[in-house]
């Protein structure tokens, strides 16, 4: 699940190509997402910056077919792309999460240091050879080769609860390990340079063209 967007064209073409900088990437020019999880694009964008897909393209509230003010756009892409580099030169390879109590019921829970133990100690050991070493259940946020963390910070979630912030360095996938400078955020840059292109690739359309695109946009 997550926000899919589409570049459409009249009443019912579409444009969906590779892109000229990142050809093999999975966002096109004409079709970029987000996924609903922490780490989709506007997620990401969102505890960084403050500055996502919703915030370049500024969608009608309940209209998910809109034509965007194009050069506006892209006033606003590049802004993103720059406030985004500057964070990475800031902060590198650190992120933040966030952990707040239990939503529904406070059964289980522990009310020690021992029976906190105890819960890692039996996961730890239950199962050997499982294949996720992170992972998040209803007892809290696992990470059985450890975690590198810097700082923990008390405050309130979305929810107003009382939770606590993270700040850590999250695990390389094996494609960023092999890179020469790995860094968590690069493809999160390629993702929004590969936007602008889309919106280039609109603005160097006749003016009379450009009237006949529009967004496809599915939440």
């Amino acid at each position: 699940m997550g926000l899919d967007v589409y570049l459409g064209y009249g009443r019912d073409g579409g444009h969906n190509r590779d892109s000229f900088k990142y050809p093999t990437h999975y966002f096109k020019i004409g079709y970029f997402r987000s996924a609903y999880n922490s780490w989709g694009l506007n997620s990401v964008l969102r505890r960084t910056t403050g500055k996502d897909l919703y915030y370049i393209f500024e969608p009608p509230d309940k209209k998910y077919e809109f034509k965007p003010k194009w050069l506006d756009c892209k006033m606003r892409c590049i802004n993103a792309i720059e406030e985004f580099n500057e964070f990475i030169n800031k902060l590198r390879n650190v992120a933040v999460m966030t952990i707040s109590g239990r939503l529904y019921t406070e059964e289980g829970m522990p009310k020690s240091e021992k029976e906190a133990t105890d819960i890692y100690v039996k996961l730890r050991d239950e199962d050997k050879n499982r294949s996720f070493r992170s992972f998040i259940n209803r007892d809290g946020h696992f990470y059985l080769d450890g975690a590198k963390c810097f700082a923990f910070i008390p405050g309130k979630d979305t929810f107003e609860r009382d939770c606590t912030y993270v700040i850590y360095e999250p695990e390389f996938t094996e494609e960023e390990k092999n890179e020469l400078n790995p860094n968590i955020y690069r493809d999160y840059v390629r993702c929004l340079e590969i936007v602008l292109e889309t919106i280039d690739y609109v603005l160097s359309q006749p003016a009379s063209e450009i009237r006949k695109y529009k967004l496809r946009w599915s939440a």
